[in-house]
């Protein structure tokens, strides 16, 4: 099985078994909907979805993808939120 994470198709990357159980996990050979990746994944090997997951590292790395920008919270907000949890948890316990 090739690891070659360059350029390339599904069955470069997976090996000739993996890219005809992707299609035949959905049903088509053309696998570029979302939701029929999203399918064809979970009929993975547990081998295999790891290596698709390296795969797609490796292209979004590539793409030089932006994180989202650090969300920044107050300490009163936190220390709201906190509280909040507290009082649910004697709530939930209470109810013994």
């Amino acid at each position: 099985m090739q690891q070659d994470h360059g350029s390339g198709v599904a069955g470069d990357i997976f090996g000739r078994e993996t890219a005809p159980r992707i299609a035949q996990a959905i049903g088509a050979s053309d696998v570029n909907k979302l939701e029929e990746i999203e399918t064809a994944a979970e009929a993975l090997a547990p081998e295999e979805k790891q290596q698709l997951m390296l795969f797609l590292a490796t292209r979004l790395r590539g793409q030089s993808v932006p994180m989202p920008e650090q969300r920044k919270f107050s300490r009163e907000q936190m220390e709201g939120w906190i509280a909040e949890d507290e009082a649910d948890m004697r709530r939930f316990q209470s109810r013994d």
